[in-house]
């Protein structure tokens, strides 16, 4: 994967994709996702990508696979918690 002429590093994919994309520009506000087992995945490299709007929250658990489910690594946690449960307050109006 390249981005404005730059190689992407990506360690976690599970192999090099079997497949090759032609170079596109991706319009504004709009997002190309791909999964990290690019052979099976069912993402962006099938000719769609991802509207802003769609986009509605941060990944902070990961639970596939199994055997590797835990938390996203680099993630503001107790931020987000913390957000998380201010927003429930108020929402229940509770102080």
């Amino acid at each position: 994967v390249y981005v404005n002429g730059t190689e992407l590093d990506e360690p976690y994919i599970k192999e090099p994709p079997t497949y090759t994309y032609d170079q596109e520009e991706i319009p504004e506000n709009e997002y190309f996702v791909l999964g990290d087992n690019r052979n099976n995945a069912n993402d962006s490299h099938k000719g769609w990508t991802v509207p802003r709007q769609n986009i509605i929250g941060k990944a902070w658990l990961s639970f596939w696979p199994p055997n590797e489910w835990g938390l996203v690594p680099r993630y503001p946690l107790q931020e987000q918690i913390a957000s998380s449960i201010k927003h429930i307050t108020a929402l229940l109006g509770v102080d």
